[in-house]
């Protein structure tokens, strides 16, 4: 029944020029490419729409990324995400967190990118723009 169902209403809606309302594919790239500047950047917020308000990363109308936001919008492959997710959270360990493993209690590799990317008594788009220089991603 569902299956006559579905097959009338996409019937009607080609009949009268209804189309999906699905956001185009995004195209693969960088986070380089994407965080080119600060007014793309942001804190506290996966990402952001033109005014300011969240929105998901990957919603074509998202303006501004967090720095795992970026990482979530740019690498749509689960293994690449993940593999991206890993050496960032490796690298930020190093410099940032000593000796902090990479799952500490609650708080895993997102978790402290996160944390890194939303400190923002010391956060800067240039810290970030370095990252993302130094691991050419």
């Amino acid at each position: 029944m569902m299956e006559i169902l579905k097959g009338i209403w996409l019937l009607i809606g080609g009949l009268v020029g209804w189309k999906p309302c699905a956001a185009p594919p995004l195209k693969p790239m960088k986070i380089s490419e994407l965080l080119t500047d600060e007014s793309k950047w942001t804190q506290g917020s996966f990402a952001c729409n033109a005014d300011g308000e969240e929105c998901p990363e990957t919603s074509k109308h998202a303006a501004q990324w967090c720095l795992l936001g970026a990482i979530e919008r740019c690498y749509k492959d689960p293994d690449e995400r993940r593999r991206i997710t890993l050496s960032v959270a490796e690298h930020l360990r190093g410099k940032d967190f000593g000796r902090l493993p990479l799952c500490y209690g609650n708080v895993s590799q997102s978790g402290l990118i996160i944390r890194w990317n939303d400190d923002d008594k010391r956060r800067t788009f240039s810290d970030v723009r370095s990252l993302i220089t130094e691991l050419d991603i």
